[in-house]
């Protein structure tokens, strides 16, 4: 009876640990030795292209300065194209798609929306009296908008998120002309001008500049003695705003217009002999255009003071000639100008942010990425140090800067806190800056006050 007991004992633990073994994974079969692979991480996806997408008054009264806008930022992007740039985003090239506003801005605005729409774009370049309209369609799609060239002070203090300007607003220019081209001038040549006339378009960015001349010229102790404005491009004579502006006698005339408006009035007050002792001070607008100048006979604009947002002597740097050809390669009636060199530094500044911004295949999240990398970059001769081009001539310089502004970065509102103007004189006719100081010419004083027509 015991031994019958033993052998269930025994039966039982057979059966148990032949479960167990049932149950257990089987051995893998012996294999031949390998040398370990490290683990690789996913590759992303890059794109074959980045879309910039431009806004241009390529036709209608500003299409001088646009066709000049719309090719300097494609020679630009040429360039970097064969510069293999976009390293941190795989390779991609930019691709530039372009609409005409008409300097309308309820074109600039179904404009904006089409390029939008239908051409996927991670940035839109802004126009320069449209830009308004457009960042309107920026701001609702949640698309970076950069704007080179535009003064409309509203742009970028209404708490839109998607709007950068690397150019002054209108309250920057307006001080500079009352400060630099009229205060500082005056006082170094030892005058004291008093009265001063007001002549100007009715454009959203030069009304802007007129608020605030309005606001601020008695701390200067001048008195406005006569005010004309007037439509642009809407009349072929302006004698009677001259004869008005004439009978006042102001010391001074300050003067905003536009490219069609000033070659018009410009001639006439040579025909008439108009007279403002103590200078005229432009806004630049036309008078920022090698265009305007070559239809222009010189003794028309001689010793006329110029607001220009831009370095005013392109034609006196070294890579001046190889640019040159370039833009008449496409348009052979136009130089290169204060319009060009903007939007080309553009083309590099929005070039230098993609190289910092983390690239997404979801096209919005893309978007976002650029627009915190505009809010927060810093374009410094250093930062920018790798995008130096080596000139014909061997000197080097740096594209981010052609348009004479040293440094980008953007407050809260999308405003470049470093921009600034460039004031000359015409002399000889040769625009001769004298502010800021690192950009002045050497050795050249303004000549105050203005010598008589009979004089000259």
């Amino acid at each position: 009876m015991r031994s019958k007991g033993l052998i269930g004992i025994l039966v039982a633990v057979l059966l148990i640990l032949g479960l167990v073994m049932a149950c257990a994974p089987a051995a893998a079969p012996p294999t031949t030795p390998t040398t370990p692979t490290t683990p690789t991480t996913p590759t992303t996806e890059y794109p074959e292209e980045v879309v910039i997408a431009g806004q241009y008054p390529l036709t209608g009264p500003m299409a001088g300065a646009g066709v000049c806008q719309d090719r300097a930022f494609r020679i630009a992007v040429e360039e970097i194209k064969v510069a293999e740039c976009s390293k941190r985003l795989g390779g991609a090239k930019l691709r530039v798609v372009v609409s005409d506003t008409e300097n309308k801005p309820d074109v600039a605005t179904s404009e904006a929306e089409r390029l939008i729409e239908g051409e996927d774009p991670a940035v839109l370049v802004a126009g320069i009296f449209t830009c308004m309209a457009s960042s309107d369609v920026a701001e609702k799609h949640h698309i970076p908008m950069y704007s080179p060239i535009t003064t409309t002070t509203g742009l970028t203090n209404r708490g839109y998120k998607y709007i950068f300007r690397d150019f002054n607003d209108s309250p920057m220019d307006a001080r500079e002309v009352l400060e630099v081209m009229c205060r500082d001038v005056f006082e170094r040549a030892g005058v004291d001008p008093k009265t001063f006339g007001l002549f100007y378009c009715t454009e959203p960015c030069c009304l802007d500049s007129v608020d605030y001349i309005h606001d601020h010229f008695g701390d200067y102790g001048y008195e406005l003695v006569v005010e004309e404005f007037y439509n642009t491009g809407e009349a072929s004579s302006y004698v009677p705003q001259l004869i008005k502006l004439e009978a006042a006698k102001p010391d001074f005339l300050i003067e905003w217009g536009w490219y069609p408006d000033q070659l018009i009035y410009f001639k006439e007050m040579m025909q008439r002999k108009t007279y403002f002792p103590y200078g005229i001070q432009s806004f630049g607008a036309g008078l920022e255009s090698a265009s305007w100048f070559a239809q222009m006979p010189p003794e028309s604009y001689e010793y006329a003071f110029v607001q220009e947002d831009c370095d005013c002597q392109v034609w006196n740097r070294s890579w001046y000639e190889e640019k040159q050809a370039k833009l008449h390669a496409e348009l052979p009636e136009h130089d290169w100008d204060c319009f060009a060199s903007n939007y080309y530094a553009a083309a590099y500044a929005i070039q230098y942010a993609l190289e910092r911004t983390e690239y997404s295949p979801d096209l919005a999240q893309f978007r976002e990425n650029i627009r915190d990398t505009f809010a927060t970059m810093d374009i410094t001769e250093e930062s920018a140090k790798d995008m130096e081009i080596t000139a014909p001539d061997g000197t080097k310089y740096n594209p981010c800067f052609l348009h004479g502004v040293m440094r980008i970065k953007f407050d809260e509102g999308g405003q470049n806190t470093y921009a600034h103007g460039n004031p000359s004189q015409v002399v000889n006719s040769i625009r001769h800056p004298f502010w800021p100081e690192e950009f002045a010419e050497p050795g050249f004083e303004t000549i105050m006050p203005i010598p008589p027509w009979d004089e000259r």
